[in-house]
């Protein structure tokens, strides 16, 4: 598994991944990260 966002916590840490690394439920500050 790549280290992709899944289900990420408050401080933007990997939560459930995805298989491929992409995004799932990001949190603001993670979409924030990456703007």
């Amino acid at each position: 598994m790549n280290a992709g966002a899944g289900n990420d916590s408050l401080n933007g840490e990997l939560g459930i991944d995805t298989l491929d690394g992409g995004a799932g439920n990001d949190t603001m500050k993670l979409i924030i990260q990456m703007t």
